[in-house]
């Protein structure tokens, strides 16, 4: 017990030193270090990683870890969009739902009129369809467009960090083909650490700018010369802005995401009543041409 006493006295009074030890002081103040970092900011980006190369070499060492069905699964979930997943969704309610509709024991109707409802769902998956990629699509890139462009206001502003699909119909604007899904990913991420690295140099000077935000990484940046001191200081007022950068691009993008989401179920529910209507017009119609007998054995006879 005496030794644990003794060890743990020492440690105290190591630790106690340790919080009272003086970091050497330089001729080098707040404000003349951040002047001298403001004119020489390429000397700091140039010392810090290039995000766009550790990305890329990121994606490859993930690809070359993974067997064939990871991989088809990660190309899978790469590729998936808005579209791919209407069209799932209408290949369930086109295949999946009239089997069990059709074939459903517990269901009080005769097989005939369950086949007969069944037949609706195809219909009803044809016109989903239609209405998603005439209608949803559309307006989901039109809004892409606008924020990305800075068009909706700061609240919605994605000019930091454009849209991917935008970015790439742009690109196809300009006559820029790719051979593959990874060179246009490859492009979209150049072009993304390129609109990142231009708003951390522009929040780096913001903060050189105001002595309060300056001054607090000044005092917290240690160093063993004034050279270094320097350095550090630069690297850590680039880091702050990366830090505000990131906060602010995740920020909008769940602005962006959450108006998607509100406009979209706006637009659904305004474009559901027409929709319903179309279904129960052309769904008798289309029985009577594609199963005439069934229709005048239930007495079910099209728009009548």
């Amino acid at each position: 017990m005496d030794s644990v006493k003794v060890l743990s006295s020492n440690l105290n009074s190591v630790n106690t030193r340790r919080r009272y030890v003086k970091q050497p002081s330089f001729g080098l103040n707040a404000t003349q270090a951040a002047s001298k970092v403001l004119t020489n900011l390429d000397d700091v980006f140039n010392k810090m990683p290039s995000s766009y190369e550790q990305r890329r070499e990121a994606k490859k060492l993930i690809k070359e870890g993974l067997n064939k069905t990871e991989r088809f699964f990660y190309k899978l979930g790469k590729s998936m969009g808005e579209i791919q997943t209407t069209l799932i969704n209408a290949v369930g309610t086109a295949l999946v739902a009239p089997i069990f509709i059709a074939y459903n024991p517990i269901a009080k109707e005769d097989k005939e009129t369950r086949v007969y409802s069944a037949w609706r769902q195809p219909v009803s998956a044809v016109l989903a369809v239609l209405t998603q990629v005439g209608i949803n699509v559309p307006f989901t890139k039109y809004l892409n467009k606008r924020a990305s462009e800075g068009r909706l206001g700061s609240f919605f502003d994605l000019s930091i960090k454009h849209d991917s699909n935008y970015l790439l119909a742009q690109a196809k604007k300009e006559g820029i083909k790719f051979a593959n899904k990874d060179m246009a990913d490859d492009y979209i991420d150049k072009i993304h650490v390129e609109q990142f690295r231009k708003e951390v140099r522009k929040k780096t000077k913001a903060i050189l700018n105001d002595p309060e935000k300056y001054t607090r990484i000044f005092k917290n940046t240690l160093a063993p010369s004034e050279q270094r001191k320097m350095e550090y200081f630069g690297i850590s007022v680039a880091e702050e802005a990366k830090k505000i950068t990131i906060k602010q691009i995740k920020q909008v993008e769940k602005n962006v995401k959450g108006l998607k989401v509100v406009l979209g179920l706006g637009l659904s529910l305004l474009t559901l009543p027409p929709t319903c209507s179309l279904l129960n017009w052309a769904y008798p119609r289309f029985m009577e041409i594609i199963f005439p007998e069934k229709c005048k054995s239930q007495k079910l006879k099209g728009g009548k």
